[in-house]
């Protein structure tokens, strides 16, 4: 047999770990091939050359990706354990440390830099020499849904490779789905703004992202609860037409991502049967997830996070609150916030 050398990807084991390495021709291993006398020259007959081991102090990581959701194209940090601030574009000839090779989304590659000025759109370490790093990426890719960021760092002979996802990193959606960071169109106008209560009104919804891809059957539209029919779908327009009005007195529905944080400074009160101010907000956020610990870390305020509770699925669930200092939690069972009671 003539002298090769062959360079592969590969997926580890879940675990840490020795591993010999195996090479086959035709469904046979090489050592095997010609006799007694090829082992001693598979690995030059020293078998600890044709080991790996796999260690998680060597593996690049994935800890948090913020935000966990918007448009497509949009700019996000992934924090993780990098290894490096060097991108792979600068590093020039002959690589002797490791730098980021590249960033993909759901298998797409991201941009590292501006296509228009060259720069990097940033990627910062914690402190100097610190293997935890932030880099921020621009994706390409354009469809709607849960998506998981990955990265690879080379050269390879420093024993670094492709990233790994720890567990903080991930979510999981309402169609029980594992994803770092989910894309959503976004809407800008609805026209006419008003119209009949029996249905039948043409609704024009402006924006992007409605059809990317041949997902133009997964579009839904709902006015109220009420489903609106679709008539027609582009990338920047749905066009459907409503229908007959809900009996339900309620002017707030499930629909939107996130929840409502309301904030008041000083004037507040709060009894046994509802929650109730005293003057309007002084400012309201949509937060992602169920922390409001990232909005505001005033004192002598009082803050309400409201929202719907969509379960993914059958089953018993826990709700639970945390506050400081004082916290009271509320639900209702109907989602008529009307019907709230205290747990």
């Amino acid at each position: 047999m003539s002298s090769a050398q062959f360079i592969c990807p590969f997926q580890g084991p879940a675990s840490e770990g020795e591993y010999r390495v195996r090479v086959y021709k035709d469904g046979t291993e090489i050592d095997k091939l010609g006799g007694p006398s090829a082992s001693a020259t598979y690995c030059n007959g020293v078998t600890h050359r044709c080991r790996f081991n796999y260690r998680i102090n060597r593996t690049p990581s994935v800890r948090r990706v913020t935000p966990s959701s918007g448009p497509p194209e949009s700019i996000v940090s992934i924090y993780g354990r990098v290894f490096t601030t060097q991108y792979i574009a600068q590093s020039g000839k002959g690589v002797s440390r490791s730098v980021l090779e590249r960033v993909q989304l759901n298998g797409t590659t991201c941009n590292l830099t501006d296509p228009d000025t060259g720069d990097l759109y940033g990627i910062t370490a914690n402190s100097e020499g610190s293997q935890w790093v932030t880099v921020k990426v621009k994706p390409n890719r354009k469809i709607i849904g849960s998506q998981i960021f990955n990265y690879s760092v080379v050269p390879s002979n420093l024993g670094l490779g492709s990233s790994m996802n720890l567990r903080e990193s991930l979510r999981v959606s309402g169609k029980n789905e594992l994803y770092h960071y989910q894309t959503n169109a976004v809407i800008t106008s609805v026209a006419p703004t008003s119209g009949s209560l029996v249905g039948g009104t043409l609704l024009t919804i402006s924006g992007i992202y409605f059809a990317n891809r041949g997902y133009q059957t997964l579009a839904k539209v709902s006015v109220g609860g009420v489903p609106c029919v679709v008539k027609n779908v582009s990338d920047t327009e749905i066009k459907c037409v409503t229908g007959k009005a809900a009996e339900s007195s309620t002017n707030k529905y499930p629909g939107s991502r996130g929840l409502i944080f309301d904030k008041w400074n000083e004037r507040f009160s709060m009894d046994d049967d509802k929650w109730t101010t005293t003057s309007p907000a002084v400012s309201k956020h949509i937060i992602e997830g169920s922390n409001a610990y990232n909005i505001t870390h005033d004192d002598h305020y009082c803050g309400l996070v409201s929202g719907y509770f969509n379960p993914p699925k059958d089953g018993e669930y826990r709700l639970a609150i945390r506050g400081d200092d004082v916290s009271q939690l509320f639900f209702s069972e109907t989602g008529d916030p009307a019907n709230m009671l205290s747990k």
